[in-house]
């Protein structure tokens, strides 16, 4: 495992790259193919084999079209629409990924948010289907939410949500919250927008949660020898170059947001970093760096990746 200070110039260019670029490195191609396809078989007991035909079938019309960009367009949509078949919630795949969704995700994040939280009131930035809000509020945490789209689920609507006019500034006064929590948001952040919204989520909290995905894992993290001896697919990962870490981590973005869940006019800018570089990022803009916890490629989730928490209080 290597991690090298400061890559982010490095990686620029690969950050770059479209998601036909990746398909067409038999590297990423055949790693990505690989964990995707092992993590939703396992997500999905009574359908393996419904499954496994149905990555096939969606990895042969991806990379049959790779050559040519009017051909994987017209691939995606068709993905969208026949394999995946996103308009029929009653088609055993959208069944059951919304149930995860719905049920199985929110729980499991709950639970592991639970320990880390300070005090009652609780931000939830980016929260968009708003599940996650729901069980805190049940607990009896008083949780606003915010977000610059409003998807919330039906169970999510009596809470209290403020839509944001701008990815940048936060609709609440200074102090508003003890914790706020940050799920795999800031990845999808324009890179100029990224420090002032860190900026202004210090302003409204005294603490912040934020998980992403990231790459570049530092051999002295702690609780990262815990990690791989339990976790095949992490060991997998960090085995890879910097380089082969990063562009898996696009290729599940893209996947994950454009095809599993049809959204391919979803913003992907690939704002991902090193963990030492989230680290320097957060200390810079006067952040205690509290813990940083290595998730890993979470049992029973569908898109796994390098999940890293890192828990900041405002110094």
């Amino acid at each position: 495992m290597n991690c090298i200070e400061g890559v982010s110039d490095v990686h620029d260019h690969i950050k770059a790259e479209s998601f036909r670029t990746l398909l067409s490195n038999p590297r990423t191609l055949a790693f990505a193919q690989k964990i995707i396809t092992q993590s939703y078989v396992e997500c999905v007991p009574g359908y393996e084999d419904a499954m496994r035909d149905l990555l096939q079938r969606a990895f042969a019309i991806l990379t049959a079209s790779r050559d040519d960009e009017r051909a994987f367009q017209a691939a995606v949509a068709s993905l969208i629409t026949k394999v995946f078949k996103k308009q029929d919630p009653d088609f055993w795949f959208n069944r059951l990924y919304q149930g995860y969704k719905r049920h199985f995700k929110p729980q499991d994040r709950f639970l592991k948010l639970q320990p880390l939280l300070s005090g009652e009131r609780v931000l939830d930035f980016g929260s968009g289907n708003g599940l996650t809000s729901v069980i805190l509020a049940q607990h009896g945490y008083r949780v606003s939410m915010t977000d610059v789209l409003d998807y919330r689920d039906e169970a999510a609507k009596a809470l209290p949500f403020v839509q944001m006019d701008d990815s940048t500034t936060l609709p609440y006064p200074a102090g508003s919250f003890d914790t706020a929590v940050v799920f795999a948001v800031l990845h999808h952040i324009e890179p100029e927008n990224v420090r002032p919204l860190l900026v202004d989520l210090r302003r409204v909290s005294r603490r912040l949660i934020v998980e992403e995905d990231c790459y570049g894992v530092p051999d002295d993290l702690q609780g990262l020898a815990e990690a791989l001896s339990d976790d095949a697919q992490l060991r997998e990962f960090v085995a890879l170059s910097l380089q082969d870490q990063l562009r898996f981590l696009m290729f599940l973005d893209y996947f994950a947001n454009a095809i599993t869940q049809g959204l391919p006019e979803m913003d992907i800018p690939f704002e991902f970093r090193t963990v030492r570089e989230w680290q320097a990022l957060f200390a810079d803009l006067g952040f205690e760096v509290h813990e940083t916890l290595i998730k890993g490629f979470q049992k029973q989730y569908f898109n796994r990746s390098c999940h890293v928490w890192f828990v900041l209080d405002a110094a």
